[in-house]
Parts: C-alpha cells; sequence; structure tokens
C-alpha cells in the first residue's frame, strides 16, 4: 500500500507539467482516491481522457488508470493502460 501511495504522490507532483488539465479535475480525482472511490476515480480519468488526451498522457494519467483497472478487476483496461505507457516512455530502449 505504501508503494502505491509513493506512487501517487509521484504521479500528482507532475501535474504542473500540464495547464491544461484543470485544477478541479486534478482535485477531484485526489478526493476520490483519498475515498477508494476507484470507480469514481476510472469513470474521471476516462472523461479526462476523452477531453485532453496531451495532458491525460503528460500528467501520467494513463499510468494511474492502469493501477486503477487492476485495483477494480479489469486485466484489459490495466494491460492495454501499461502498454501505452511503455509506448510513449523516453527511456523506453528501441531496438
Amino acid at each position: 500500500m505504501q508503494r502505491f501511495a509513493f506512487l501517487l504522490v509521484l504521479i500528482f507532483s507532475f501535474h504542473a507539467i500540464s495547464a491544461q488539465v484543470s485544477s478541479e479535475s486534478h482535485a477531484r480525482i485526489r478526493a476520490a482516491l483519498a475515498e477508494r472511490s476507484y470507480l469514481v476515480v476510472a469513470s474521471d480519468l476516462r472523461d479526462l481522457e476523452s477531453k485532453d488526451p496531451a495532458g491525460f498522457a503528460a500528467n501520467n494519467y494513463d499510468y494511474l488508470r492502469a493501477r486503477i483497472a487492476e485495483r477494480t478487476g479489469d486485466s484489459a483496461v490495466a494491460m492495454a493502460a501499461y502498454q501505452s505507457v511503455v509506448n510513449r516512455s523516453e527511456f523506453t530502449f528501441k531496438s
């Protein structure tokens, strides 16, 4: 659980990268996470991705979506979201 909390803090510490995603969206997602309302978080993340795909990726919400999908038992969404993180990562080694 501590690792999960650390990752969430790390993800949200980068929210200044993109001013496109409103602070209201961040606050709503953080509040739902604090309440462990993972289905609400998943819904908010879907809405955010459809409204602002660039801000969604810039703030690493695809990784958060993967973690939340794992929590809710949605393996297919989790795997797809993790793959999108890997595909856009600048640290991925290309052969």
